[in-house]
C-alpha cells in the first residue's frame, strides 16, 4: 500500500485536474496514504524549483527578470493545483509554502533578483496595463516576497534601485505608492519608513528649488544652462554615505552650483550641502563636424567632455591626456577610467583613445 500513491501521483501529473482531485477525495479518507501525495507533491515542486535554481546559476544566464517570473509562473501553477484539486486543504498549502521557501532561500541571490524585478516592473514592465492587471503583477511579485528570509537583503536592493528611479524621475507616484503600501502591510511601518523617507525628500527638493528658480529668475541672464538639483538627507538615502570629488567647469559652478548653496545657507543657516557628483547626469550638446548631436552622459563624464572646450587645437583634433584629466577634474582614478572607456567603445565613439591620450 505504501507504494501506491508514489506510483499514483506519478501517473496523475500528466493527467486531468479533475482525476487529481479524485485522487485526494480517494485518498483523504486513508491520512497515512494522504501523507505520503503530500511528499510527493513537495518533492516535485523542489525538483522544479531547484531546476530554475540551477539555470541561473550560470552568470550567462543570471537574468533576474527571468528568474522571478519563472517561479512565479511555477507558483501560479501550483497554487491552482492545490486550490482546485487539493481543496485548499491546509496541509497542502503548508507543503507548498514549505517547498517553495527551501529553494527560494538557499542563497541572497533570490531577494537581490526580486528588488531588480520590481525595478524592472515599475520602470518599463506595467506600460500600457490596466491598472488591474498592473496591480495583479505587483501582487505576484509580493507573494514571492513573503516566501524569501532575506528580507534586509531585499530592501538594501530595492532602495538603490528606487533611488536612481527617483533621481532619474523615471517612475509613476502611485505605483510606487501601491508597493510600498504592501510592503508595510507585510513587515510594518518601520520596513518601508526609509522608503517613505525617500519620497518625502524628493517633495520638498522640488518645492524648494521651485522656490530658488523663481528667485533666479528675475535679472538673470540665460547662460544656455538648464541646471537642476535634488536635496537629500544624508543617511536617509543609500548613494549618500561617500562624497566624490569632482572640479566642475568654471561656468557651471559660478552660475549654478555656487548661487545654489548661498540659496541653501539662507534658507537653512547651520546645515552643510555635500554635492553627490557620482549621482548627477546632464544633456550635452556637441558638434562633431558638420553635424550637431545630444549626448545623455553621467557628470563626471560631462566635465570631461567640457575639458576639450579649453584645448588649443590648432585645427586638428583637440587631445589630452589621461593625466592631465585625472589632474584637472580629481576624480578617483577608478571612477576616472570607467566613465572615460564609455566614451571611447566603439558603439559610440565619442572620444579616441591612444596610448596615454584621449582624442575628440
Amino acid at each position: 500500500m505504501t507504494c501506491i500513491p508514489i506510483v499514483i501521483f506519478n501517473f496523475v501529473i500528466l493527467i486531468t485536474s479533475d482525476l487529481i482531485l479524485g485522487l485526494f477525495d480517494l485518498l483523504n479518507r486513508v491520512p497515512i496514504c494522504l501523507e505520503y501525495l503530500h511528499t510527493c507533491v513537495g518533492s516535485y515542486i523542489r525538483a522544479c524549483g531547484n531546476e530554475i535554481v540551477a539555470h541561473h546559476d550560470n552568470p550567462k544566464d543570471n537574468q533576474p527578470v527571468v528568474f522571478v517570473q519563472s517561479v512565479i509562473q511555477l507558483k501560479a501553477k501550483y497554487d491552482n493545483i492545490v486550490k482546485h484539486c487539493f481543496q485548499n486543504e491546509s496541509k497542502s498549502l503548508l507543503v507548498l509554502k514549505e517547498s517553495f521557501e527551501e529553494f527560494l532561500n538557499k542563497n541572497n541571490r533570490t531577494a537581490a533578483f526580486l528588488a531588480y524585478y520590481f525595478d524592472d516592473l515599475l520602470k518599463s514592465g506595467l506600460k500600457g496595463c490596466t491598472e488591474i492587471v498592473a496591480d495583479e503583477k505587483i501582487e505576484q511579485a509580493i507573494a514571492i516576497f513573503r516566501l524569501i528570509h532575506d528580507k534586509d537583503v531585499f530592501e538594501s536592493y530595492y532602495k538603490n534601485h528606487l533611488s536612481k528611479r527617483l533621481l532619474s524621475k523615471k517612475y509613476s507616484d502611485e505605483l510606487e505608492k501601491n508597493v510600498i503600501s504592501k510592503l508595510k502591510s507585510e513587515c510594518g511601518c518601520q520596513y518601508t519608513g526609509k522608503i517613505e523617507g525617500m519620497f518625502v525628500d524628493v517633495r520638498i527638493s522640488n518645492t524648494l528649488f521651485e522656490e530658488y528658480s523663481s528667485e533666479r529668475s528675475t535679472g538673470r541672464m540665460d547662460d544656455g544652462i538648464d541646471f537642476d538639483v535634488t536635496v537629500l538627507t544624508n543617511g536617509m538615502w543609500p548613494s549618500t554615505v561617500n562624497v566624490v570629488t569632482c572640479v566642475l567647469p568654471r561656468v557651471i559652478l559660478e552660475n549654478n552650483f555656487d548661487p545654489f548653496s548661498a540659496f541653501y545657507m539662507r534658507k537653512h543657516s547651520g546645515r552643510k550641502l555635500s554635492w553627490q557628483m557620482h549621482l548627477g547626469a546632464a544633456i550635452v550638446r556637441g558638434k562633431f563636424g558638420p553635424e550637431r548631436r545630444e549626448l545623455s552622459v553621467s557628470t563626471y563624464q560631462m566635465c570631461m567632455l567640457m575639458l576639450f572646450n579649453e584645448v588649443d587645437s590648432e585645427g586638428g583634433a583637440p587631445t589630452l591626456s589621461l593625466p592631465h584629466i585625472r589632474d584637472s577634474l580629481q576624480i578617483p582614478e577608478p571612477e576616472l577610467k570607467r566613465h572615460l572607456l564609455s566614451l571611447c567603445t566603439p558603439k559610440c565613439r565619442i572620444l579616441k583613445k591612444s596610448k596615454g591620450k584621449v582624442c575628440f
